[in-house]
């Protein structure tokens, strides 16, 4: 699962940066194109989101609930409603009502009923991810709170900057920062797994070993005690 959470930001920073090289080597193409990398933009990060729970989950000790079909049904059902109606938009026009061209080249993506489902049921998922991570910054080991603290801040810092997007209170309209966004936290969270060693005692392993252990035990570190 681990590697799940290295792979897909960076796939989804690939994605953010070659739409914005479209965007300035390819100014002159149709507004087809624009809606081609806004959804591969999404296929980028909404499976992301889906592994992002079930991590959180395995992470905070509560793996016996991933095992479980129905949370993994769940976590299908919201990435292929939301990456469907994406998808299909140009059949059916319910996440993208219509496209209005700007000056500059600027396209604006007029919204459907679809994107506000996809708005709440993202929201809410995110927040799941949020509960269960702030869950982990309270219990455990200290190893284990410092590093779901940090995850917690990087899921508050994208909550933060996606309310602005939705809102428009930056006023710029036309603009996506999904993708921007998504590309920061998933770089907040390279830096969780790497600088903060968050890999090095991993509460999944660690929990899968002390579970399958007959007896008790103690583990010391005579350099860096960690328990």
């Amino acid at each position: 699962m681990d590697y799940l959470v290295i792979i897909l930001p960076c796939g989804q920073a690939v994605i953010y940066f070659g739409w914005r090289w479209s965007r300035l080597a390819l100014q002159r193409q149709q507004f087809r194109l624009k809606v081609f990398f806004a959804t591969l933009d999404a296929w980028g990060y909404l499976p992301g989101f889906s592994f992002l729970l079930l991590f959180a989950l395995s992470f905070t000790g509560y793996e016996r609930i991933v095992q479980k079909n129905w949370m993994k049904a769940v976590a299908i059902l919201f990435s292929i409603s939301n990456l469907s109606l994406i998808t299909t938009n140009t059949w059916h026009k319910l996440y993208w009502s219509d496209f209005v061209p700007q000056v500059n080249n600027v396209i604006l993506f007029e919204h459907g009923p679809a994107f506000v489902y996809t708005v709440i049921s993202g929201y809410v998922w995110i927040l799941s991810v949020l509960i269960v991570f702030t869950m982990g910054a309270f219990r455990g080991s200290s190893i284990m709170k410092r590093q779901a603290r940090w995850l917690v801040a990087a899921l508050l810092t994208f909550i933060f900057l996606n309310v602005i997007y939705q809102t428009n209170i930056a006023q710029m309209p036309g603009v996506d920062w999904t993708a921007a966004t998504s590309s920061l936290f998933g770089l907040m969270v390279l830096w969780a797994l790497h600088g903060d060693k968050l890999l090095d005692i991993s509460p999944i392993a660690r929990n899968k070993l002390i579970n399958s252990l007959s007896d008790g035990m103690i583990a010391l570190d005579l350099k860096k005690p960690h328990y």
